[in-house]
């Protein structure tokens, strides 16, 4: 992320030399060491706008869930701790159907939008397994399952499993990464990053959405998905933890979103 010309310039000409070297061994891709770049976008109050879901290789059997993500790691952008479900969107929808047709895309996919200049606009469009596939499988819609009828050719099962995918979704579902959840609360405390009220509003969401929250990792029948994921967690942690200090100094260059987003 570049804060000004100069520093783009700097960053760009950094990067090109960098992937200029690795390029050397993609002779068939002459343009592979250049960067696409992006226009930064900082996001509103109305947080980033997830619409999930499943498309088949016809483009006819279609359907979506959508979702905000109310936390995540980072600021101003970072993977998503804490997802809250939303009603059906389906102006966003039909434009993801319409773009999965455009690129030829059939599989489950992801795809983000934050409010620019009045409109929605895409950010990312993941084509794979994502970290809340879990909510979206607790609201009706088993993307692994959907996914699998496809690849097999079971057209009458997978027409008939989007079907009811389609007519059922419980809105009250929520995705949270508790172990992680707890361990960023922890760490923005200690570095006096997060307030005491911010943190309690989160310790609240929790008590809130107890019942209806999905972990991906937590298992009561089985311990052990939980203890890996928090060895991982703590390894990444660590592993990240020098990066950490460098962007805490560029904390000043740019206005930060609050911690506490409000729900759509």
């Amino acid at each position: 992320m570049a804060y000004s010309s100069s520093e783009l310039l700097s960053k760009y000409q950094l990067f090109v030399d960098r992937e200029r070297v690795r390029a050397a061994d993609t002779p068939f891709l002459a343009d592979a060491h250049l960067p696409i770049l992006q226009q930064f976008v900082r996001v509103g109050s109305e947080g980033v706008h997830s619409v999930t879901g499943f498309i088949d290789r016809t483009g006819e059997l279609f359907v979506t869930r959508s979702a905000t993500k109310v936390l995540q790691r980072s600021q101003p952008m970072g993977v998503g701790l804490c997802f809250e479900s939303l009603p059906p969107a389906p102006a966003l929808s039909d434009a993801v159907r319409r773009l999965c047709r455009e690129l030829e895309y059939f599989g489950i996919f992801e795809v983000e939008f934050v409010l620019f200049d009045g409109r929605w606009a895409v950010i990312d469009f993941n084509p794979r397994l994502f970290n809340q596939i879990g909510m979206d499988i607790r609201r009706g819609m088993p993307l692994p399952f959907l996914a699998c009828l496809d690849a097999v050719g079971d057209t009458t099962s997978l027409r008939e499993a989007v079907g009811k995918a389609q007519v059922q979704d419980n809105e009250r579902i929520v995705f949270c990464d508790s172990f992680a959840l707890r361990a960023f609360l922890l760490a923005q405390t200690i570095t006096r990053r997060m307030s005491h009220k911010d943190r309690g509003h989160w310790r609240a969401w929790l008590e809130k959405h107890a019942a209806d929250a999905v972990d991906y990792a937590a298992d009561g029948s089985d311990p052990i998905p939980r203890i890996i994921h928090s060895l991982s967690q703590i390894h990444m942690g660590i592993k990240a933890l020098p990066r950490f200090m460098r962007l805490s100094a560029l904390d000043s260059a740019w206005t930060p979103q609050p911690v506490i987003q409000e729900s759509s």
